[in-house]
């Protein structure tokens, strides 16, 4: 049964689909909005990390992104601080990016400026394109904000303290829509469960402080297992239907 899609796309956006392993789809019809997830009730607390104690964050909300940038580069909140390569808020133009992609961690691999290694970030510019955003549409963010020294990986104990500086970052770009990209970005960010699995989050809208929220698979999962490539797009799609990027005329 075929149904149109809601994107209009051009053969260029379809040669980007290809290039990202999903061969054409049709999304399945919309005979209703999604469902909008109610607010989750708060999950029990997470019990720090044993090896790092989660100092709280001592600030208020960011008044721009230069007083963002310097709470982040202050912060002690966690051993990051002694251990990180460098701070990194987000990669994209803050007066112009629609749509928030949010990753778990900067990578150690990443070329400076950037959040992902090579790979993971060209599939994330293919994402982008064959979805017809302009890049100057797109951010992209973790939930931690340093770059760790090489050797050194963010864990539990340091999401957690990131977390404010999470919520600035959303509260200072009003993006359309949060993309949470896998299913342990999303439990951080919803307070979900440890066990909440991929597939009960995926095909809804839910709702970041407020802003829409819609989760997809990992960068890097999707580079290993290319069959859930069609499924990232289905999610995609189901974010453009219901949160189009409002690009300045």
């Amino acid at each position: 049964m075929s149904a149109p899609s809601p994107l209009s796309l051009s053969n260029r956006q379809r040669a980007m689909l290809r290039a990202m392993g999903v061969s054409w789809l049709a999304p399945a019809p919309a005979r209703q909005p999604p469902p909008v997830a109610a607010a989750a009730a708060p999950a029990a607390p997470i019990a720090p990390a044993k090896v790092m104690p989660v100092v709280a964050v001592a600030h208020g909300a960011a008044a721009d992104w230069a007083a963002h940038l310097a709470q982040v580069q202050a912060c002690q909140a966690c051993d990051l601080a002694q251990q990180r390569a460098a701070v990194l808020l987000a990669q994209g133009e803050p007066t112009t990016a629609r749509w928030l992609f949010v990753a778990a961690h900067p990578s150690s691999q990443a070329e400076p400026g950037l959040v992902l290694p090579p790979e993971q970030h060209a599939l994330w510019q293919a994402m982008g394109h064959a979805l017809g955003l302009p890049p100057a549409a797109m951010m992209l963010t973790a939930l931690t904000k340093c770059v760790p020294a090489p050797g050194h990986w963010p864990g539990q104990a340091h999401e957690i303290a990131c977390q404010p500086h999470g919520r600035d970052t959303v509260a200072l770009l009003r993006p359309d829509v949060v993309i949470a990209l896998g299913a342990h970005v999303a439990r951080r960010l919803l307070q979900l469960p440890p066990d909440t699995p991929l597939g009960a989050l995926r095909g809804q809208v839910h709702r970041y402080h407020g802003t829409p929220l819609v989760v997809t698979h990992a960068l890097d999962a999707l580079l290993t297992r290319h069959g859930d490539k069609a499924q990232a797009w289905e999610d995609l799609c189901l974010a453009h239907q219901n949160c189009p990027p409002t690009m300045a005329a």
